[in-house]
């Protein structure tokens, strides 16, 4: 813990000195230094805190002469949350993993001992300290808005309590007790403390306050219409602040909400703080609903569907949302199986929303080895738009020449809503083993079968709208697929596949399917020639009902 009123603790962004004291910036007021918001270096942290709040009491108006806290507008009785008042209570939901649901204002906070356990470097521009989920769509932000020609850089992240009791203090004494209310939060109100909030301004240029409106820069309008499609939302926007938010207008203060919480905050219209309040414990179990669709083949680079031949370590961007997949460009996630063929040479496949050329992803999505078609279910967040970038990184040694087939068939969407249906997970129950005729015998080549996934002992509804589960296929008498949908067809080679397998390899991969009517699924063994058998066993987790 720092042994000065305005240090960075470990734990803290090791931001300038500049923004450590800044806190809620009043614009055309000079920055402090942390050296002038210094402590004597023997002083413990507990005395800086009591001598802050002493100091506070001393840099007040007297009783007679103080002012009231400000009087805000009627606007502020909005129907979604309460007046702006003044007191000091416990916010409820404040354990670390209600990050998205605790509501800080001038009326509630988190307590003196609130600091994150998992906090980690921003890794983009200007550094700082944020929670560490929030890291992967924070960089994937920036380089979207760098890309649009408004880089970011950030000026403020994590603060503790303790920082801010020497930034709300320095506000009373540069100004007054009443213009501090408005521009900067009191200790254990302040959404830094979360570790989930940041004041961004443009890279390399000054600090936000000092723009007349920081949003009509290039990187304030991009963040202003794009940031929620990376879960961040401005938490003091124009036109509600401070009638409604409580605090002035300030476009550079961002808070993380997940991607499908912040598009729903954002399409309702409301602020953050009357989301909050209109919602209560909601947000934290609404996350996105999951909508199913017939599979549909969204990429095929083979044939120059959706995208060219791969080389290696060059992205392209898949439009999924195509207005002919069943995807809306409104999906914040989807479901489905990518499979590979025709690999130049070892290595994996990225699939995510914002991908680099030349720059190996920090995740993968499909491993692979020479000569080997490979498939692999998955669930992953959409960029704006609807779309996904894809990525071949082949092995050391391969060249940039090295190409890849690459194919995706999308199953489902989540929506940030609850018009979809919502996830309920079971223990694994075993409802196709064709080896031991457990739902469907012995699958021969173009010959589908159904099987009932709702048998009454599987755990799964009649009125489940599709499953997630793992498919294992044994014993095939030649390399090929096997398709899993609601309907298929005998002898019809089927749009899509589900897994992908050589001879002598027994496979397995997890998938999300939607369900035919009365919970029922079509599977079906797709090689040249009908004589050929194969081996098929499918294990159900959890089921999506409406």
């Amino acid at each position: 813990m720092p042994s000065t009123v305005g240090g960075p603790s470990s734990s803290e962004s090791t931001e300038s000195a500049q923004v450590v004291a800044r806190g809620k910036k009043l614009r055309n007021v000079a920055v402090i230094t942390v050296a002038m918001l210094a402590a004597p270096a023997r002083v413990t942290i507990a005395a800086v805190i009591t001598s802050a709040f002493i100091s506070l009491a001393l840099v007040a108006p007297v009783a007679a002469d103080r002012p009231e806290a400000p009087t805000l507008s009627e606007q502020a009785q909005a129907d979604a949350a309460p007046a702006c008042t003044y007191a000091d209570v416990a916010a409820s939901n404040t354990d670390y993993a209600d990050w998205a649901v605790i509501s800080l204002d001038t009326t509630y906070r988190v307590s003196i001992s609130y600091v994150p356990p998992d906090l980690s470097g921003t890794g983009i521009s200007g550094g700082g300290s944020v929670r560490g989920f929030v890291v992967p769509d924070l960089q994937a932000m920036a380089a979207a808005a760098a890309s649009a020609g408004g880089p970011l850089q950030v000026v403020s992240s994590y603060r503790s309590y303790a920082t801010q009791v020497s930034t709300f203090n320095y506000w009373v004494n540069v100004s007054s007790y009443q213009a501090a209310l408005l521009a900067s939060a009191r200790p254990g109100h302040s959404e830094h403390q979360l570790g989930t909030a940041l004041d961004f301004t443009s890279r390399g240029g000054s600090a936000p306050w000092n723009y007349s409106d920081w949003a009509t820069t290039t990187a304030g309008a991009w963040m202003r219409d794009h940031a929620w499609e990376y879960g961040f939302i401005n938490s003091y926007p124009r036109g509600k602040s401070p009638s409604i938010t409580c605090y002035q207008y300030e476009p550079w203060h961002y808070r993380y909400f997940g991607r499908a919480a912040a598009a729903a905050i954002h399409a309702s219209g409301l602020t953050s703080r009357e989301w909050l309040w209109a919602n209560g414990g909601v947000l934290s179990c609404l996350g996105a609903t999951y909508h199913p669709i017939t599979p549909a083949r969204v990429l095929d680079s083979r044939l120059g569907l959706g995208a060219t031949t791969f080389y290696a370590k060059t992205k392209q961007t898949v439009t999924i949302a195509n207005g002919s997949s069943g995807v809306p460009t409104s999906a914040v996630a989807v479901t489905g199986n990518v499979t590979i063929t025709g690999q130049g040479a070892l290595g994996y496949v990225a699939v995510a929303p914002s991908l680099t050329t030349g720059v190996e992803p920090g995740t993968s999505t499909i491993n692979f080895p020479l000569r080997d078609d490979r498939a692999n279910g998955l669930t992953v967040p959409l960029a704006s738009g609807g779309k996904l970038d894809f990525m071949y990184w082949a092995g050391a040694g391969a060249g940039a020449g090295s190409t890849i087939g690459v194919i995706f068939d999308v199953t489902g969407y989540f929506s940030a809503d609850s018009t979809g249906a919502t996830y309920h997970p079971i223990t694994p129950a075993r409802v196709l083993d064709s080896r031991f005729s457990l739902g469907a015998t012995t699958f021969y080549a173009k010959t589908k079968q159904t099987v009932l996934i709702a048998n009454g002992t599987s755990g799964i509804p009649t009125t489940a709208v599709a499953v997630t589960g793992n498919v294992t296929i044994t014993g095939q008498g030649a390399l090929g697929y096997v398709a899993v949908a609601p309907s298929l067809t005998t002898g019809v080679e089927p749009g899509t596949s589900t897994i992908n397998f050589p001879l002598g390899d027994d496979r397995a991969n997890g998938l999300t399917v939607p369900l035919a009517s009365g919970g029922k699924l079509d599977f079906m063994y797709l090689v040249p020639g009908t004589g050929n058998t194969i081996g098929v066993i499918f294990d159900v987790t959890g089921y999506f009902v409406k």
